[in-house]
């Protein structure tokens, strides 16, 4: 015998071996200067110290996760602006 429908419930129970922790350490969010608008093409954003790079997630924002506190350097690159 097969189920067509499976089982649905508006409840959900998170055991603790199922968790996953992360806890968001550094948020950047870069703005082009000329056009106010958010920086266009391969923009690489990474703190300099271990050579940790930040992903971006949807809302533009390059993010950093997990780091140990302390005083990091970010460092930005990019293909279509050049260094100050």
């Amino acid at each position: 015998m097969a189920i067509i429908f499976p089982y649905v419930t508006s409840e959900f129970t998170a055991y603790e071996g199922d968790k996953i922790v992360t806890v968001l350490s550094l948020a950047v969010r870069l703005i082009d200067d000329f056009t106010e608008e958010e920086t266009i093409g391969n923009v690489k954003v990474t703190i300099k110290e271990g050579d940790i790079k930040a992903f971006k997630n949807l809302s533009g924002y390059y993010l950093f996760k997990d780091m140990n506190p302390g005083n990091y350097d970010v460092a930005v690159g990019s293909d279509f602006y050049f260094l100050e």
